[in-house]
């Protein structure tokens, strides 16, 4: 769909019709085509729309689509939706901040606290990659109560130099116990599975495992 189509699209009346003119806009970043000042305008607008679909593709667009046009005011925009009442919502425009803002530490903070385990997954991803963020996930750790959430963040701190809390080295789930001593240098043995993981992860997470090996 070309971009004046989309365009007036968004300016449908029924919510389906602006859901479809947000996800052509986000086809154009898949396929990594740039967009005009406009239509990013016309997407930070759909992030404040009644339906949490079209909300919510916009800002799935924002995560695929390179910052253009008025960048401050599509960080303004979703940096609000990281308060939608949608916790996709939130998760999605979390991951499209951490592109579009240069520094939205504050906001990635808050979003630890979310009630969601999607959105603080989103979180401690972002916040691993930010400047003094990994020790911020590194202390969350030590009171965070999903499982999910706990692997994502091992996972995250890969390459940063910040190891996992020492409590990690003990527990008794495997996925765990084998991410933070990978962190630290000093894999348990039967992380095997680990091995071939990282095979397909990071190369960070990959160079970790290598160094925790004996020579």
């Amino acid at each position: 769909m070309p971009v004046p189509r989309a365009l007036a699209a968004l300016r449908d009346p029924r919510p389906e019709a602006r859901a479809v003119g947000a996800q052509a806009l986000l086809d154009f970043g898949v396929r990594k085509q740039p967009i005009p000042p406009e239509a990013v305008a016309a997407l930070a607008a759909a992030l404040r729309d009644e339906g949490a679909r079209v909300r919510l593709v916009a800002a799935h667009a924002f995560v695929r689509i390179a910052p253009s046009g008025d960048a401050t005011s599509a960080a303004a925009a979703l940096d609000a939706a990281t308060r939608d009442a949608d916790p996709e919502v939130r998760a999605a425009s979390l991951r499209a901040l951490a592109k579009w803002a240069p520094q939205p530490r504050a906001t990635l903070e808050r979003a630890l606290d979310d009630p969601s385990a999607g959105v603080r997954i989103e979180a401690v991803r972002a916040l691993a990659g930010a400047p003094e963020g990994a020790a911020i996930v590194a202390r969350h750790l030590e009171v965070e109560s999903s499982r999910a959430v706990v692997l994502a963040a091992l996972d995250a701190l890969a390459g940063t130099g910040v190891a996992a809390p020492a409590r990690f080295l003990d527990d008794a789930e495997p996925a765990l116990r084998c991410r933070a001593g990978v962190l630290a240098g000093d894999a348990p043995r039967d992380c095997g599975r680990l091995r071939a993981a990282a095979a397909t992860r990071s190369a960070p997470l990959r160079a970790l495992w290598e160094l925790s090996q004996p020579p």
